[in-house]
């Protein structure tokens, strides 16, 4: 049996890195969960390590595709499970449904969908699924990537288009009262930073991801 490993960028998710790592922990068909700490400045190493996941700490913040790559680097099985560390409501039973017909067929990846969670995050994955970060694939294809590695959140449009061009079937999973922790959000739970920090986080992301969908596609 083919077995995936599960790639989990972070930054500063402390309150919720637990659940997800432990979700990856119960799922028959992950047999490696790495965390790619970027530069976190809370707990998330020190509880990602804790309950046993291989956490790879990167000296300062690098953005998520560069923490991406870092991970699939290291990873020790041909698939990868790609999950954002701030989930709500993530269960086994997600990972399952995700990574299932990735080892059925090689041309096949999947494409998680938040769905029955909140109306804001189910809405954002309704109008942009290409902008998911929770999708399973060969770790071949992310790998392919690697020139890409400065575009930050923009990662998920570049995986998109490379699926298309190598004509890989992206099959939706709905992932059933799953949600996550927006950046506004994450200002209540880490009150000791400020406001305009975590309104510049989600700036950036934007940016990333404008950036990328303007530029051409690759050849």
């Amino acid at each position: 049996m083919t077995y995936a490993t599960a790639l989990i960028p972070a930054y500063n998710e402390e309150a919720t890195i637990a659940d997800v790592v432990r979700a990856c922990q119960h799922c028959p068909y992950i047999k490696e969960t790495i965390v790619i700490d970027d530069g976190s400045v809370d707990q998330t190493s020190t509880i990602a390590s804790s309950i046993g996941a291989n956490v790879i700490r990167l000296k300062k913040n690098s953005g998520k595709a560069m923490a991406l790559f870092t991970g699939a680097q290291k990873a020790a099985n041909e698939v990868v499970l790609l999950l954002d560390a701030d989930l709500v409501g993530f269960q086994p039973i997600h990972a399952f449904h995700m990574i299932t017909p990735v080892l059925v067929s090689s041309q096949v990846s999947t494409l998680g969908i938040f769905s029955n969670g909140r109306v804001l995050t189910d809405l954002a994955h309704h109008i942009t699924p290409q902008l998911s970060g929770q999708r399973c694939m060969p770790t071949s294809v992310l790998l392919s990537l690697k020139n890409k590695s400065d575009v930050g959140y923009g990662i998920e449009i570049s995986i998109h288009r490379k699926l298309n061009e190598l004509q890989y079937d992206i099959v939706k999973i709905k992932l059933d009262h799953v949600t996550h922790v927006t950046k506004e959000e994450k200002k209540i739970l880490q009150c000791h930073k400020k406001f305009d920090v975590e309104v510049k986080k989600r700036l950036e992301m934007y940016k990333d991801i404008f950036r990328e969908l303007s530029s051409k596609k690759e050849s």
